[in-house]
């Protein structure tokens, strides 16, 4: 149970990210629906977080499994190294606005550069940690909001938030699928669809109460009186997405390279590079792509698990007869 625990911290740290956190991110795809919106999408996360765990158990072996796999490794290298580099420019800008620090991007991307090198399980301990304390300050954040329940409902919005937030978290469980029992898978995605609905639904519910500002969050909280607490909860959710990204670049580029050391100095000079970056400016050239693009990691994911289903259901037949 506390390693399905772990797991589902490890997925939901690596996609919270700074556009969660800050709440921009949700207020922009859920503004003007209901609080039932937000907590959907949530719940249709747990399900993905079921079919990727399940996507990890399929041997792609062969030459088309050779292909589909190196398509994968280098679909998810681009795409996390883009992440790893907003993530440090998040972290720069944003503790720069909350508490006036400088280097923070800088810093923690090395940090985290050195903390890729260490095993999953340390990295899942970390991951529970700080998912921990991330909820903790959401529902501190969200304490006597009013609640509204004014709005529709767009499924089709809440998949497609869905699928965004899919490119990190769900490669990195992919991993962990392949020696999980069923009902474990289970226990994760129902943890993993309960834990993210709360979440989801408590920070739209604190966004829109400042909505027009460039970090609801930030905002609500310091109208509250706890701005400290919104800028460790964004800085927070920013290092737990970087600590995700920085693992699977990490695996990737060592198993590219054949060498421990160079995936590390590798993430320390995307840092280097990438934490003066205009945050805002970042995430609307880099983003789009990325949703694309997850909602394909999605789509693949979704049928391969079904052709692989569909082989098992004939071959048991052809015995049969």
């Amino acid at each position: 149970m506390i390693n399905c625990l772990k797991v589902t911290c490890l997925f939901i740290g690596a996609i919270v990210g700074a556009g969660f956190a800050t709440g921009r991110e949700i207020v922009v795809f859920f503004r003007g629906l209901s609080i039932f919106a937000p907590i959907l999408a949530g719940l249709i996360i747990g399900v993905m977080c079921a079919i990727f765990l399940l996507f990890g158990k399929i041997d792609l072996s062969g030459r088309a499994g050779r292909i589909v796999n190196t398509i994968l490794d280098y679909m998810m290298f681009i795409s996390m190294v883009v992440t790893y580099m907003v993530m440090c420019s998040a972290a720069e800008e944003l503790t720069a606005q909350c508490f006036g620090i400088a280097f923070v991007g800088l810093v923690s991307g090395v940090i985290f550069a050195v903390l890729s090198m260490f095993d999953i399980g340390f990295i899942k301990n970390i991951s529970l940690i700080m998912v921990a304390i991330i909820i903790a300050f959401v529902i501190v954040l969200a304490h006597n909001t009013q609640l509204s329940v004014a709005g529709g409902v767009d499924v089709k919005t809440a998949i497609k938030y869905c699928a965004m937030n899919m490119l990190g978290g769900g490669y990195l469980i992919s991993q962990e699928g392949k020696s999980m029992k069923g009902k474990h898978i289970a226990i994760c995605a129902t943890l993993c669809g309960l834990i993210c609905a709360v979440l989801l639904g408590l920070v739209y519910l604190i966004a829109t109460t400042n909505s027009n500002a460039s970090m609801p969050v930030y905002a609500a909280a310091n109208a509250k009186g706890y701005g400290i607490i919104g800028g460790l909860l964004i800085l927070l959710a920013v290092m737990s997405t970087m600590l995700g990204a920085g693992r699977i670049i990490y695996v990737t580029t060592r198993r590219m390279c054949g060498n421990g050391y160079v995936p590390a100095v590798f993430l320390i000079g995307i840092a280097a590079i990438s934490y003066t970056l205009d945050f805002e400016s970042a995430v609307e050239i880099f983003y789009p792509p990325l949703g694309t693009l997850g909602e394909a990691l999605c789509a693949v994911a979704i049928i391969i698990l079904i052709a692989t289903a569909v082989i098992k259901i004939k071959r048991r037949h052809t015995l049969k007869l």
